[in-house]
């Protein structure tokens, strides 16, 4: 519920939130049928909200949410992925990454 009016309010392609203590935390991805319009869109969906949990579980205090931090952790999801494609499933192994959309927010994705 929580998760539908937020995407009433803000339109978007995926949240990251959790649940539990500050230091005992379970962290959750919730992907929007948006994000399911291409192969691409959705696996850099999948990776920005993955660099906001990193994000999230490493810091010591309440970060900004596409701050330094969140940064550094989309480039080692980016570097990772493009290392390791054979990992991927199937259908995404081919699929180039929107660098700049995993970087910021879910504003200005373009298909190509």
């Amino acid at each position: 519920m929580e998760a539908n009016k937020k995407e009433r309010m803000h339109p978007c392609l995926g949240i990251t939130s959790s649940c539990g203590t500050f230091e005992k935390r379970d962290f959750f991805i919730l992907i929007f049928p948006g994000a399911f319009t291409s192969d691409r869109l959705l696996i850099c969906t999948v990776i920005h909200e993955m660099a906001h949990i990193e994000n999230e579980a490493k810091a010591k205090k309440n970060l900004p949410a596409h701050g330094t931090q969140f940064k550094k952790a989309g480039r080692a999801l980016i570097k990772s992925v493009e290392t390791h494609r054979s990992g991927l499933p199937e259908r995404f192994r081919d699929t180039k990454l929107d660098k700049k959309f995993i970087l910021t927010s879910s504003c200005g994705f373009e298909e190509e």
